[in-house]
């Protein structure tokens, strides 16, 4: 569900919050149970008609529209999230507990080559302001590997942001060149960078959640009546 609708001279701007709540209602009326709001940066939704706090107050809109039982949310940008968003996920009992956050690179000079904004401090200030108010977030972020001018000392800076982060997953690149006409300079050096990687793993098992695992709900989609047989559409209990 696009948060963005395209102006006829090429550029783009926020839908207004009630359009986007017409059609998850439109959605739900049709028996759809869950939706996921998305744009290249939510964090910044409502700039365009001067609300900055929109993102967080279309959340709870949209998680009490009747009929929906789950709301998630792609992607955030480090630069614009904000605390209300993690309040409106925790008070909203159908925002799914899960963040995708893109780190990029845990160095400050990487980062600043790739004119990021954000640094690496504030990328960890944002996760444990998210697990203060949702300590079992499932957090997964975006990492790039080989950029220009990256160094050892870069890499390792990544490693010990990806230690502390705890994610739960991550998806991890390794930079390359763009064909002609866009060539961008040559990666960086990636010798001994798998062992490393496989390194930066372990974390996340150390950091995962004790204990029993929760129970919660799984989500299958409504019988067809036309159908010769009617599957369950939903199945409580469920580990996951």
């Amino acid at each position: 569900m696009p948060l963005t609708r395209k102006l006829v001279n090429g550029t783009f701007t926020n839908r207004r919050p009630g359009d986007v709540l017409r059609e998850v209602e439109v959605l739900a009326q049709q028996g759809v149970l869950e939706v996921t709001p998305l744009g290249q940066n939510v964090s910044s939704y409502g700039r365009s008609f001067g609300d900055r706090a929109a993102f967080g107050k279309l959340l709870r809109r949209v998680g009490a529209v009747p009929g929906i039982e789950r709301v998630r949310f792609t992607s955030p940008h480090p630069r614009d999230f904000t605390d209300d968003v993690v309040t409106a996920m925790a008070e909203t009992p159908t925002v799914c507990p899960s963040l995708h956050m893109p780190l990029q690179s845990g160095s400050e000079d990487v980062l600043r080559a790739m004119r990021r904004s954000y640094r690496s401090e504030r990328f960890l200030a944002i996760l444990s302001r998210v697990r203060d108010q949702i300590p079992d977030a499932a957090i997964t972020t975006d990492i790039i590997v080989g950029f220009p001018t990256e160094t050892e000392a870069d890499f390792a800076e990544t490693l010990r942001v990806v230690e502390a982060s705890r994610f739960s997953g991550a998806f991890t690149f390794q930079y390359s060149r763009a064909p002609a006409p866009r060539r961008r300079p040559p990666a960086a050096p990636a010798r001994g960078r798998p062992a490393a990687v496989r390194a930066a793993r372990r974390p996340s098992a150390s950091g995962a959640r004790s204990g029993p695992a929760p129970t919660c709900s799984s989500l299958a989609p409504r019988p067809d009546p036309t159908a010769a047989h009617e599957p369950p559409t939903r199945f409580a209990g469920v580990r996951s």
